[in-house]
């Protein structure tokens, strides 16, 4: 190697630039060795259930109404309910859990960030010198440090993925438990309002039952009719008489399951249209698959398999060695004019490969376990899938 002038550059600089191609070809080709470790996406098995084209009987198409309780045209349910769905301790419970998953996908989206931190490092302290005698030193240092791993094998990829699957599975769960206290609420209701008519028809009953045996009882007296029929009267007014408290008691029972499930103390229920004025809902119907995509149990089940899938990935990936990059840059001096004016500036920058070469036989069967939790998951979606499709 020659310099501009035409003399021979010194050995050193070849010596360095020989040095410098051989790390650029060491790195390639560690490079090129790590890119094939990469395990290969496994495609996804075929679907094995059969979906039927459509329903044994015609029905209509319709879009799903999401405050479906207010087709019955009754603000005191359209209240109830609403109450249910802000006060109900299972769906507090189901939001929280909706909470810490979102903080959980937060974490894994920040694994895959970079990650700087400072530090600020004081100290006194006494050593000894080249005579052998203590020396009292005072040091001041500062800097920062950067660090990032590279994510070769999508490891921290799939670990988002499953996280945001997890929180996608809990957002259906929250779905599905505010779709079961509406329903619980809407269900309460109606049987309150039928049990109230229930009551205001026994009542009437038992007046029409107290004329029939006023009735029974002046004709026995003047002889026109028999003690038969007037115990029969008697028993009929006696039977009727003894629903009402059984009916009473019902209606008090269910008033407080239904403030039970608004989260509020056991009382009266508000009453809004009767049973008969109220408006029935119509219920309209899709193909099979159609109706189970509006299920939010069903979602839960889908996004709980690729939560499941996403995890399965992740652990096979953590066989595999994590590539990491760092980086420090900082000040170090002995005194404080020296930190301010003139200190010592330090800095490196490497990388490192970490390997597993033993643990003990730990890492493989992490990554077994979520495989069976896979194929469990499956087998349960997919009898879930045969079970509402038998419905009619």
């Amino acid at each position: 190697m020659r310099r501009a002038d035409g003399r021979a550059a010194p050995v050193r600089a070849r010596v360095r630039a020989g040095t410098r191609a051989r790390g650029a070809l060491i790195l390639s080709a560690l490079a090129c060795a790590l890119a094939g470790c990469a395990m290969a996406p496994h495609a996804p098995p075929a679907a094995t259930l059969s979906m039927p084209a459509a329903w044994r009987t015609p029905a209509p198409v319709a879009a799903v109404d999401a405050h479906w309780w207010r087709s019955f045209g009754d603000a005191a349910l359209d209240a109830l309910v609403q109450q249910a769905l802000a006060n109900n301790t299972a769906l507090h419970g189901a939001r929280l859990r909706l909470d810490e998953y979102r903080a959980r996908l937060r974490v894994t989206e920040g694994a895959q960030q970079p990650v700087l931190t400072a530090n600020l490092q004081p100290a006194r302290v006494r050593q000894l010198n080249a005579f052998v005698q203590p020396v009292d030193l005072t040091s001041y240092a500062g800097g920062f440090q950067a660090s990032y791993e590279v994510d070769v094998w999508g490891k921290l990829a799939n670990a988002t993925l499953a996280a945001r699957a997890d929180l996608q599975s809990q957002q259906a769960a929250l779905d599905a438990a505010a779709l079961s206290v509406a329903a619980q609420a809407a269900s309460g209701y109606l049987n309150l309002r039928g049990l109230d008519a229930q009551l205001a028809l026994a009542q009437a009953t038992l007046v029409s039952r107290k004329r029939s045996l006023d009735l029974a009882t002046r004709q026995f007296d003047v002889g026109y009719s028999s003690r038969l029929d007037l115990n029969q009267a008697e028993a009929e007014y006696r039977a009727t008489a003894g629903a009402v408290p059984q009916l009473q008691r019902a209606i008090a029972q269910q008033e407080n399951a239904l403030r039970q499930l608004v989260g509020a103390n056991p009382g009266p229920v508000a009453r809004g249209v009767e049973l008969g004025k109220l408006v029935a809902p119509t219920v309209a119907a899709g193909v099979p698959s159609t109706l189970l995509r509006r299920r939010p149990d069903i979602a839960q089940a889908e996004r709980a398999v690729a939560a499941s899938d996403a995890s399965l990935a992740d652990a096979r990936d953590q066989l595999l060695p994590s590539v990491r990059l760092s980086a420090t840059a900082g000040l170090q001096a002995f005194s404080y004019t020296q930190l301010t004016n003139h200190p010592f500036e330090l800095w490196s920058i490497g990388g490192s490969v970490l390997a597993p070469i033993f643990d003990g036989g730990r890492l493989r069967p992490q990554a077994d376990a979520p495989r069976g939790r896979v194929l469990c998951l499956q087998l349960g979606m997919r009898t879930l899938d045969v079970l509402q499709f038998a419905k009619p």
